[in-house]
């Protein structure tokens, strides 16, 4: 399913690329790139690839890749970048934006409350399932290209990024007499993080 949701994602984002295509002057072509995440959390990495399009010293690009800081998900943005410098080496400046899409689960916890109160009447412990919510991404970048007369060639860039979603899942009340209700926790989650990307632009 994970798969296919991808594939769908990444066929969705030719399609706006292939209207600017049709515009004169601007030049198809790609970026893959693979980084180093830092943040209040673990540090991590992430990878994408995108296909833009390029005029002049503009480039604009869709794309999707996997972002493990914290949590696996999958950024599907858009970008642009504005290249200075008419020589091989060349300075860049990015922004991106788009959506956070949360492939990853956490581990189930153990319910230990369930535990107690279930141990009595012989019921094994019952695990708590955490859900997500879907958030956004958004990025702020700089960095160097190191290119061919071609335009191709190795980029390194420096980039603040946020990802976000929201986090929740359920327990037994402990102030009921009902068995069934349920008590909701949430957690939503703002991850600002620095990172450190080497790509290659083509």
């Amino acid at each position: 399913m994970k798969k296919r949701l991808f594939l769908l994602l990444f066929c969705l984002n030719l399609i706006p690329l292939y209207m600017l295509a049709q515009l004169k002057g601007w030049k198809p072509g790609g970026i893959a790139e693979a980084g180093f995440v830092a943040g209040t959390a673990e540090p991590s990495f992430d990878w994408r690839t995108q296909f833009t399009m390029s005029k002049k010293m503009w480039s604009l690009g869709v794309g999707a890749g996997v972002d493990d800081y914290k949590f696996r998900s999958v950024p599907v943005v858009l970008q642009g970048r504005r290249y200075f410098g008419q020589r091989k080496l060349k300075l860049f400046a990015l922004a991106s934006g788009g959506l956070n899409i949360v492939t990853d689960k956490s581990e189930p916890q153990t319910n230990w409350w369930w535990t107690w109160s279930s141990f009595r009447s012989s019921i094994m412990p019952s695990p708590i399932i955490n859900h997500y919510q879907n958030g956004y991404y958004a990025e702020l970048g700089t960095g160097i290209a190191f290119l061919s007369k071609k335009q191709h060639g190795f980029t390194l860039g420096l980039s603040w990024s946020r990802k976000t979603t929201t986090e929740w899942y359920e327990t037994e009340a402990t102030m009921t007499s009902n068995p069934t209700d349920m008590d909701r926790t949430t957690n939503r989650y703002q991850l600002n993080r620095m990172v450190l990307r080497l790509g290659y632009k083509w």
